[in-house]
Order: structure tokens, then C-alpha cells, then sequence
């Protein structure tokens, strides 16, 4: 058996992975997430507009230094939980860079506040943004650690 030898021509078309496709599906995906953001961008300002940014501002301005604070404390919560998301996973086995942590961390959380099945699928949801880099066994692990730490912190 000699089918090391055979040319690219002799394979069948079916068997060669087309680019076109996967550039397909990445556009799609593209739209999709900059289709939400519109969404969401138009829904914030339609809000504020709604409210009155008067409104928004003084609101903002008697909590003062206070709401940046708090703002930033949030940030660094979601930053540090990624981190311990992150170091979780062995080294031999952490195949996904710090952003793929904190990018699951932020949509798990997004799932736990926009659906209604949240506290259900947020934690799933994080082991699954972290799936196409690691097993996932590994992630599901990861998220879990991350709920113990938290929880006893």
C-alpha cells in the first residue's frame, strides 16, 4: 500500500477541509456578536435617553470617587476569579491564554445575569467558552475551584 504517494489530486474533494467554510462560520459569528452590541449599545441609549442623562449624571455624582471605586473593586473581583480559573488548571494541561479566562469568566457571568436558567448555566457556561482550549473535564474543574475559593473567601 503505497497511499503515502498519492498526489492532492487523487484525494477526494470531500476529504480536503475547505477555508471557505470556516471563514463562513467566523464571519457569521462575527455579525452576530457585533449585531448584539449594536443591540445592546442602542438599548443603553434609548435607557439614558429615556431617563434623562441629567438624571444619570447627578445620580453618578453624588455617589462621587465612590462609583469608581466600586467600578474598579467589581473589575478586579471578576480579574482575580479569572486568575484563580486560570491556575487551576495544571500546567501541563493549561493549553489557554489569562484573556480566554476572563473572557469565559465575563460570559458565564453575562449568562448568570441576562437568562433566566442563569445560576444554572453561568458555571456551565464558563467550562464551555474554556472548551475549545482544554478538555472539558479540565474547565469544569476549573470553574469548580474557582466556586470553592469564592465561596469560602
Amino acid at each position: 500500500m503505497q497511499s503515502e504517494n498519492l498526489l492532492r489530486s487523487e484525494i477526494d474533494a470531500t476529504q480536503i477541509p475547505t477555508p471557505e467554510r470556516r471563514s463562513r462560520k467566523g464571519n457569521l459569528l462575527f455579525w452576530v456578536h457585533g449585531l448584539a452590541f449594536l443591540l445592546g449599545l442602542s438599548l443603553l441609549v434609548f435607557v439614558v435617553q429615556r431617563i434623562g442623562y441629567q438624571s444619570v449624571l447627578e445620580s453618578v455624582s453624588r455617589v462621587g470617587w465612590g462609583f469608581f471605586v466600586i467600578v474598579a473593586l467589581n473589575l478586579t473581583r471578576h480579574l482575580l476569579r479569572a486568575a484563580s480559573m486560570y491556575l487551576a488548571v495544571a500546567p501541563e494541561h493549561r493549553t489557554f491564554k489569562y484573556r480566554s479566562a476572563v473572557a469565559a469568566r465575563f460570559g458565564g457571568d453575562a449568562m448568570n445575569f441576562f437568562s433566566f436558567m442563569g445560576p444554572f448555566l453561568g458555571d456551565a457556561t464558563k467550562a464551555v467558552l474554556l472548551r475549545k482550549q482544554i478538555p472539558l473535564t479540565h474547565g469544569a474543574s476549573a470553574v469548580i475551584i474557582d466556586n470553592i475559593l469564592y465561596y469560602v473567601t
